[in-house]
C-alpha cells in the first residue's frame, strides 16, 4: 500500500511539473506596449452656434483589433450627429448595430474577411453640427474592441468636451 502511495505521489509532481512547465511556454502578451487606450480627439472642442466640425475616436496601441462596440453620449439639445465615416485604422466594414438618436449614438461593426490590426489611428470620423451655446461631454459610455476570434478589448475610455459658443462678429474699420 505504501508503495502505491509513492507512485501516486510520483506522479502528481511529475504532472504538476509538466504543467507548471507548459505554463511558462504559453505566449504572454507583451505588456511593455502598454493598455488599448480609445480617445475622443481632439479632447476639447470650441465652435460657434450653428458650425459644423468633426471629431474623431481614436486608438493607441491597439492590438489585434477586428471589431468594435462603440456607445457614445452628448447633449443632444448642443449637437446634432449628422453622420460618420470609417477612420484609417479598420477597412472592409460591415455595420452590424447604427443607432443615432439625439444625444446617444451606438456602432457596432466588424472588418470582413480582414486580419486583426494592430498599432494606433482613426477608427472612425464623427460630424457634428452645433445648434445651441453651452457646453457638452462628449462620452464613451461604451468602447469594447474584439480581436478575429471573437475575444474582447477593454480599453481605456478617455472622453471629450465640445463648448458651443455664440459666433463672434469681426469689428469692421469705418
Amino acid at each position: 500500500m505504501k508503495g502505491l502511495a509513492l507512485k501516486l505521489r510520483g506522479r502528481i509532481i511529475a504532472y504538476l511539473s509538466v504543467a507548471s512547465l507548459l505554463l511558462l511556454l504559453m505566449p504572454v502578451r507583451a505588456a511593455a506596449q502598454g493598455q488599448t487606450v480609445l480617445a475622443v480627439t481632439p479632447a476639447e472642442a470650441e465652435v460657434p452656434v450653428a458650425g459644423q466640425f468633426s471629431l474623431d475616436l481614436t486608438l493607441t496601441d491597439a492590438v489585434n483589433v477586428n471589431a468594435f462596440d462603440i456607445m457614445l453620449t452628448y447633449d443632444g439639445n448642443l449637437l446634432r450627429l449628422d453622420g460618420w465615416t470609417n477612420g484609417n485604422f479598420l477597412s472592409n466594414l460591415a455595420v452590424v448595430v447604427n443607432t443615432n438618436n439625439p444625444g446617444n449614438f451606438r456602432l457596432v461593426c466588424t472588418q470582413m474577411a480582414m486580419e486583426g490590426v494592430s498599432g494606433d489611428g482613426s477608427l472612425l470620423h464623427l460630424n457634428f453640427t452645433a445648434l445651441a451655446a453651452g457646453q457638452t461631454e462628449i462620452t464613451l459610455a461604451k468602447g469594447e474592441l474584439s480581436e478575429p476570434q471573437g475575444v474582447a478589448i477593454h480599453p481605456a475610455l478617455v472622453d471629450g468636451q465640445v463648448t458651443v459658443g455664440t459666433a463672434q462678429a469681426t469689428p469692421t474699420q469705418a
